[in-house]
């Protein structure tokens, strides 16, 4: 991997992990009737748009690291196991374990309050305990609810898991099928099925392995985007950012994968201009950010919740909006700076070593 290529990644990464968080400052779950309100829903649908291909690059990013060598062997394999198991499952365990505390504690001055697992502490079975950190589910036996942790987006990691283990398969799928890899990344993309089970997401495999094949076959897209001009990606990215009112899932599919190239494109033109730089404490962060963000945007919510009613002007209320997720991303930032200062040690575990 070049050195514009490491560093589009690294850059990429904090507005990725800001755009997840937006994610979940969703006003239009904690109100439905902002959707009748027109402005406001126009710019919401577009941001939604925008932010939620933050997603796929993720996975995209995530297989492009794992065969970063291009080549794959048992130990390779072992290797690569080994460095997750610090990386991601031991703060995913730790992560899923002070959430837990953080609902006990709840439960212990809201004994009503049944967030999350919808069951009280003192009802758990032993099994429960286990379930916390895979699915809850089975503790909350709400079927709709997604099919993850306690840490809901550590549904991600339960992806990763997934596709760590299989990392043996994809490479010999990749390396067999080459170029016709393709049209099976397609065929993920397009599946229409749903397994409710932890860890399987079509779309997240489909773009893990995409990331997988670029370092397999041993392509350097960051050299083809930077020979896009800077005008042609700002315009990609504005007309795809409007693909959220076409209703066809193969145009759908089309734009969200240009959205995709024209993200990667103007950030590889900037970072290759040097007009923009990593910045460490971001870039080291993102993780920490992930993990803790939700512990903010909750109450951020609840906030909203009781606000948004008030503001009549669809522009002031998507400001607010905007400001609500500067907000999580600060506190997100602002607590990770604190404990990586006093607490490093502490810090470097919770946040996998990076």
């Amino acid at each position: 991997m070049d050195n514009l290529t490491s560093r589009v990644i690294s850059f990429i990464r904090f507005p990725m992990i800001a755009a997840v968080v937006a994610i979940h400052c969703n006003f239009i779950i904690v109100n439905p009737e902002l959707e009748s309100r027109y402005l406001f829903s126009i710019l919401f649908s577009i941001t939604l748009k925008l932010i939620w291909v933050s997603v796929p690059i993720f996975f995209f990013i995530s297989g492009l690291l794992f065969f970063k060598e291009g080549s794959f062997n048992i130990s390779l394999y072992k290797s690569k196991l080994r460095k997750r198991f610090y990386t991601i499952f031991i703060p995913y365990i730790i992560w899923n374990i002070i959430y837990f505390c953080i609902v006990c504690l709840q439960q212990f001055f809201k004994p009503d309050l049944l967030l999350l697992l919808h069951k009280r502490i003192i009802d758990f079975n032993w099994t429960d305990y286990l379930w916390i950190f895979w699915d809850i589910r089975q503790i909350s036996h709400l079927p709709d609810d997604q099919p993850a942790c306690l840490v809901g987006v550590f549904w991600f990691i339960q992806c990763l898991f997934v596709t760590s283990l299989l990392s043996p398969v994809i490479y010999k799928i990749i390396k067999f099928t080459r170029h016709f890899f393709l049209l099976i990344f397609i065929a993920l993309c397009f599946i229409d099925f749903k397994i409710d089970i932890p860890g399987i997401n079509n779309v997240g495999i489909a773009y893990f392995c995409l990331g997988a094949y670029v370092s397999i076959m041993r392509i350097n897209f960051v050299n083809y985007l930077r020979r896009i001009p800077i005008f042609i990606s700002i315009i990609t990215v504005f007309i795809c950012s409007f693909s959220v009112f076409i209703e066809n899932e193969y145009l759908d599919f089309l734009f969200t994968m240009l959205l995709q190239v024209g993200v990667f494109s103007l950030i590889t033109y900037l970072i290759n201009k040097d007009y923009c730089h990593e910045n460490t404490l971001l870039t080291s962060s993102v993780f920490f950010i992930f993990a803790v963000h939700r512990l903010f945007t909750a109450p951020l919510m609840h906030i909203a919740d009781r606000i948004v009613s008030y503001i009549n002007n669809d522009i002031l209320l998507y400001i607010y909006y905007l400001l609500t997720i500067t907000t999580a991303i600060l506190l997100s930032i602002a607590l990770f700076w604190v404990m990586n200062k006093y607490m490093p040690k502490v810090t470097g575990i919770l946040n996998g070593r990076r």
